[in-house]
């Protein structure tokens, strides 16, 4: 069996109330008893991102690091572009400064989704998105402009999803659990 290898160690002495990386590296072989430990104190080496204001995004972003978008952010898509979330996304906006998805042109943009259990326990509230349509990411075929796949425990409250083309779907939720929608409104969708 391989071995896991353990870069960053971070240990607190006996007495101190400070964590000190420690110098050395530490190699595990699978199976061995450390493996079977929970972590007490878990440092994270991902930061979490923070949007705000007007963003424009021209094409694909894969957003693998937790993300806040605070209250009265607008995210504008050109033609195609695509947004997948791959870590917990909290958006919350409020019912006077909305949090919104829309076209920065004529032609429609492509997805918002949430993919994978990374992004399990995110939120989407008092949030818009309009003006999408559908489109492919690793593999995998996006049929809904708002998108959620292999996702748990997604709370989705006071949206307002309209005005899709090219695809089906205005939400689409795929092998996905414990997902809610509450008080939203989804309207004037191509097809379904």
């Amino acid at each position: 069996s391989s071995p896991i290898q353990i870069d960053d160690i971070f240990v607190m002495f006996s007495g101190s109330e400070v964590f000190e990386r420690s110098t050395n590296s530490l190699a595990l072989n699978k199976g061995s008893r450390a493996t079977n430990n929970n972590p007490i104190n878990l440092v994270s080496s991902e930061s979490a991102l923070v949007w705000q204001g007007d963003l424009y995004i021209e094409d694909l972003l894969v957003v693998d690091r937790p993300l806040t978008i605070l209250p009265g952010t607008t995210i504008n898509l050109g033609h195609n572009a695509s947004i997948i979330f791959k870590n917990r996304v909290n958006a919350a906006g409020t019912k006077d400064k909305k949090i919104r998805f829309l076209r920065s042109g004529d032609l429609p943009w492509g997805i918002v989704a949430l993919v994978g259990e990374g992004t399990n326990d995110s939120r989407f509230e008092y949030t818009d998105l309009s003006g999408g349509s559908g489109g492919t990411f690793d593999g995998h075929v996006f049929t809904g402009m708002f998108s959620v796949y292999s996702a748990n425990r997604i709370n989705l409250a006071h949206l307002s999803v309209s005005n899709n083309v090219n695809y089906d779907d205005l939400i689409h939720i795929l092998y996905s659990n414990e997902i809610t929608l509450v008080d939203s409104k989804i309207f004037n969708a191509m097809s379904d």
